[in-house]
């Protein structure tokens, strides 16, 4: 071609840059489907890419460059510089064809080097960006040209998206390959160097299109590790950069606000923060939720009014209870009705639960359901989850549980899928969410959220992460594989803290999955069998924390230490008459008062009562706290009529009408109002109305 361009007079290399410059990307990042076959009918032979030639001054007269080929490939300098960074990029291409862990084992076995061309790649990338912006540099590299740069830039973002690849093979490799890139990060700030958090942090800032790969993996590594948080946490400018391509960044703020009055004119029963709030399905959105992801990863939360007019957090708790989770739905839903449409996601914060209640919260939190959904779900659920057979009484003295798991199961799975709690916040609609569950495996027995946040430092480490020692043992993965860069190479291991400076006193986890975070949070006692998870034993949260609404505030304040709590809405599960029964000393009776006892959530109710006030009681407002407190728990009849496997589709009507009208009395009428009042943004209704009590 060059030939014929120089015998016919022309030069069409500059409107064929641009094609050369694309294929070069492409043959970089989709060598993915690249395979070698048995026929040669469909090769095409390519002329040598820009990246082999040099532009060199010309002597002419014109002033103009001219493009010559390098030096023959037996001149030694090549060695050092052009051959060891093809050797790395043709490294990136074929761990990018890559599909399952025996592969990866086979190229480490035999590249001598594992991660470490494809660590080289990343910082060539790095460095072409650093050296792009500087002048003087570039002169010293014999006037080589930009092209040079952007595909040492290309080769380290598809290095990003390989490892991330290999990441998604198995939770094992993810954990090796995390350890690897932070041995690296290790080595490379011991010699006083741009660490490779520094250089992910720069390609990131310049990627465009590929900000996505590299977005991803640093979710993978901090999904896998700890001490991966630590790390971006400690990057300086990585949190900025990542900000800059969530939806979190001023533009996409005024993008809400713009939508929110729109949304919310369109219809009564829409959900106008969460359309407002709503990512958009193309490559940007998927950027913006990654984004999200690993900002909540490493506990960034900064707190986002959901309406104009609210002054501080707003949080909902639901109690357990069983299949008395019935009245949180229909209180749940009038609550919605008296908002005229407005669901739980558009006006709440914190939604938090504690086993049955854990499940509503995940409905209308984690799945954004409206209430009326809710209440639709609820109603199948019991019928699906409390099931007997005619082995239940064997089961009970067998395995401690009369019901069998696997159909509650099989409904968590249809509902949450494979899910992890982090998921859910890649959509800034989400609210914070977590499922109080029992940690029985220490004594005393230590109360466990499942979440989907993270704590800005102090956080006790998870239980759910995969010590890479054991990850490269089970893969048959050695770490003297590897080069001597990470082979030697080693960095701290989060221990736990007896008192941690900061981060909630509750030790727990955002990488599970949520349908084992709620099979944890509802293993009730002689219900269902206890759950083994990370090492740990887990039973229903109610026997620690029926009422999770102390929980919730604690946790609000280590979220946000500065926002103050406007507002807490607590949800029973229907209270009982007291009844004065003979004494029973079997075990059906004992254990029948301790679920009675655990199931209770008014001890809890009382208390913040006393704190935060109540204004339908006759402490009226807490002279200590600005915080709005209200609790809707109707009294249901007595402790026997309503078990909290009840089944019966009459008793559960029963239920459903008890709730409904108790929530129409004038009592309950004038603290619905108030707290429309609230959530709408509107105060001077409260003030008169609290006059009045």
């Amino acid at each position: 071609m060059r030939k014929q361009e120089r015998e016919t007079g022309t030069d069409t290399s500059s409107g064929r840059q641009s094609a050369i410059d694309d294929g070069i990307a492409k043959e970089l990042d989709d060598s993915v489907s690249i395979r070698i076959t048995n026929s040669l009918k469909d090769i095409t032979l390519l002329e040598l890419p820009e990246i082999y030639r040099i532009r060199t001054p010309t002597v002419n007269d014109n002033k103009e460059e001219k493009t010559a080929d390098l030096p023959p490939l037996s001149r030694a300098e090549h060695y050092d510089g052009r051959i060891g960074r093809d050797m790395r990029h043709l490294a990136v291409s074929v761990v990018s064809s890559i599909d399952d862990v025996a592969e990866w084992q086979l190229f480490c076995e035999q590249n001598s080097g594992g991660l470490e061309p494809l660590i080289e790649c990343i910082r060539d990338g790095a460095t072409s960006i650093r050296e792009g912006s500087n002048e003087e540099v570039l002169q010293s590299k014999n006037n080589r040209s930009d092209h040079y740069l952007e595909v040492n830039f290309q080769a380290a973002s598809s290095a990003c998206r390989a490892l991330r690849n290999l990441c998604a093979l198995s939770l094992d490799l993810a954990a090796v390959i995390t350890d690897g890139l932070l041995r690296a990060n290790t080595a490379y700030t011991n010699k006083g160097e741009y660490t490779l958090m520094e250089d992910l942090c720069t390609i990131l800032r310049h990627a465009d299109d590929f900000k996505l790969y590299v977005t991803q993996l640093l979710l993978a590594m901090t999904c896998a590790s700890d001490c991966a948080v630590d790390a971006i946490r400690s990057t300086e400018g990585l949190q900025d950069v990542l900000l800059v391509y969530s939806s979190y960044v001023r533009k996409e703020r005024r993008r809400r606000w713009m939508r929110y009055p729109g949304e919310l004119i369109k219809s009564t029963r829409r959900q106008p923060f969460i359309e407002a709030a709503s990512l958009k399905n193309d490559l940007n959105g998927r950027i913006q939720g990654t984004a999200n992801q690993v900002l909540a990863a490493i506990g960034y939360n900064e707190w986002v009014p959901k309406i104009p007019g609210q002054k501080g957090l707003r949080i909902l708790t639901l109690d357990g209870g069983g299949s008395r989770g019935m009245t949180s739905v229909v209180a749940m839903k009038a609550i919605v009705d008296s908002l005229g449409g407005m669901e739980i996601a558009d006006c709440f914060d914190l939604v938090v639960g504690t086993s049955t209640g854990a499940i509503i919260a995940f409905l209308v939190g984690l799945n954004r359901e409206t209430s009326e959904q809710a209440v639709e779900r609820y109603d199948d659920l019991i019928g699906k989850i409390f099931t007997k057979s005619a082995f239940s009484t064997p089961m009970l003295l067998f395995t401690t549980a009369t019901y069998d798991e696997s159909p509650f199961m099989n409904v968590l799975n249809e509902i949450l899928g494979d899910n992890t709690m982090l998921d859910s916040r890649a959509n800034p609609a989400v609210p914070f969410v977590f499922a109080v569950t029992s940690k029985m495996s220490s004594s005393p027995t230590h109360i466990a959220l499942f979440r989907n946040y993270n704590y800005n430092g102090g956080e006790q480490p998870d239980p759910f992460m995969i010590d890479p020692d054991d990850a490269r043992e089970n893969l048959g993965l050695s770490v003297q594989d590897e080069a001597k860069t990470i082979r030697i190479n080693s960095y701290p291991k989060k221990e736990k803290s007896l008192d941690p400076a900061s981060g909630s006193r509750h030790p727990g986890s955002f990488r599970v999955l949520q349908k084992h975070a709620l099979r944890a949070s509802t293993a009730a006692p002689t219900v269902f069998k206890p759950v083994l998870m990370g090492g740990e034993m887990y039973c229903d949260g109610g026997i620690v924390a029926s009422n999770p609404s102390a929980i919730a505030i604690h946790e609000a304040r280590n979220i946000f230490p500065d926002v103050p709590i406007e507002l807490v809405v607590s949800i029973g599960t229907g209270g009982f008459k007291e009844q004065k029964s003979e004494p029973r000393i079997g075990w059906d009776g004992i254990i029948g008062q301790i679920i009675n006892s655990a199931t209770d959530g008014e001890q809890i109710h009382h208390i913040l009562e006393d704190v935060l006030g109540d204004g339908t009681t006759a402490q009226g407002a807490s002279s200590v706290s600005n915080t709005r407190y209200m609790r809707f728990n109707p009294i249901l009849g007595m402790p026997d009529e309503y078990p909290i496997d009840v089944t019966d589709p009459e008793k559960l009507q029963q239920i459903k009408t008890i709730t409904s009208e108790y929530m129409e009395q004038p009592k309950q009428q004038r603290k619905l109002q108030d707290l429309a009042d609230i959530l709408k943004g509107r105060s001077g209704r409260i003030r008169r109305w609290r006059r009045s009590v």
